[in-house]
């Protein structure tokens, strides 16, 4: 049995899982113990804060960024017309992380057989 001290080192807590239109319209979302964004309308201010930071950093296409908002660290991708999300704690392993949102955009691929 893995002690629980050890297991975050080797995984981590998803927070959030968005996925955005290129106007930030909202395709998909998924909110995990995120109790200050427990509301539909705090969870659309958040999206639209994402949208606002990501059009700030001038994220490049096709390639993944980090950036941090509020407390969390976000995992981002920008793909043809729409745009990855992938939130944790800010005291989360970002490599791990950074290992599913890759894991994640195959899937999709996949799924979408290339469409994506």
């Amino acid at each position: 049995m893995i002690d629980e001290s050890k297991m975050s080192q080797i995984a981590c807590n998803i927070k959030f899982i968005l996925i955005l239109d290129n106007n930030g319209k909202l395709i998909y979302g998924k909110y995990y113990n995120c109790p200050e964004l427990d509301t539909a309308r705090a969870q659309r201010d958040f999206e639209k804060k994402i949208c606002q930071t990501t059009q700030n950093i001038n994220v490049s296409k096709d390639e993944i960024d980090i950036f941090t908002i509020n407390q969390y660290n976000v995992i981002t991708k920008i793909c043809n017309e729409i745009a990855l999300f992938i939130g944790i704690n800010e005291d989360e392993n970002e490599c791990i992380a950074n290992n599913f949102f890759s894991i994640f955009e195959n899937v999709l691929s996949n799924v979408l057989n290339d469409k994506f």
